[in-house]
């Protein structure tokens, strides 16, 4: 079940204000049942998918979850969005290359979609 060990274990905590914002290895899952089952509007299906990378990233610089904001901010992150190009595939899709607001609106988009918010 990979490293994570069950796959309802959280991969994102995130919190603003009185909110928190989980999301587990099994919702992406069910970004994926979602994404062969129903139509499901472009921009979910960026934000996702583009969280969904954000997050390979980190797992590939072997930051163990649940990850942070404080994650997403790291100048060894930012180093690794701009060695693979991620960093400018951020500012097209997003216009701004400012990860720490891109991660804030990927992971409110993505959990807000999957939970029904």
């Amino acid at each position: 079940m990979g490293r994570y060990g069950k796959s309802e274990n959280a991969l994102i905590d995130y919190s603003l204000a009185d909110k928190q914002y989980i999301i587990s290895k099994g919702d992406f899952e069910k970004v994926e049942e979602y994404c062969e089952n129903e139509c499901m509007g472009i921009k979910f299906l960026t934000n996702a998918n583009f969280l969904r990378e954000l997050v390979k990233i980190l797992d590939e610089l072997g930051v163990e979850p649940p990850f942070s904001i404080d994650n997403f901010k790291s100048e060894e992150f930012r180093k690794a969005l701009k060695e693979n190009g991620m960093l400018e595939k951020m500012e097209k899709q997003f216009g701004t290359k400012d990860i720490e607001l891109v991660a804030k609106i990927v992971i409110k988009s993505t959990y807000n979609f999957l939970h029904k918010v």
